[in-house]
């Protein structure tokens, strides 16, 4: 009964993601760490797996996504959002833009906790 009908098993566990680059050096994905990795070479090893990806071009990275309309209260240097009791503290009055980014224009402005967008003023 012991050893003569021995058998083994890999287990071989594939998923998919996304790999991109927001300046064509330095590598996010949705599968690990990246950090360590180039962009030129078309995979990575890193300790529980491999990550490989295609030898596109890496497109422009947009990040940011529409979520809702809110009306805001502008009591400098704070924005504060009733309906999600939240404020946010603006650094700077200037506005952002990012060049991977195409919807960022005047209207888009820094925070500490990321940026927003002011569709519109109605007083």
């Amino acid at each position: 009964w012991c050893c003569t009908h021995c058998s083994s098993i890999d287990n071989l566990i594939i998923e998919e993601g996304q790999v991109a680059s927001w300046d064509g050096n330095s590598l996010i994905s949705t599968l690990g760490d990246l950090g360590g990795c180039w962009v030129t070479s078309d995979h990575c090893v890193l300790q529980d797996g491999v990550v490989i990806w295609d030898e596109i071009p890496f497109q422009r990275v947009y990040t940011f996504g529409f979520e809702n309309f809110y009306k805001i209260k502008l009591i400098d240097p704070r924005m504060i959002i009733d309906d999600l009791q939240v404020a946010f503290y603006i650094q700077n009055a200037t506005s952002f833009s990012h060049k991977n980014c195409p919807g960022f224009d005047e209207h888009t402005f820094r925070t500490e906790q990321g940026i927003y967008r002011i569709q519109s003023r109605i007083s």
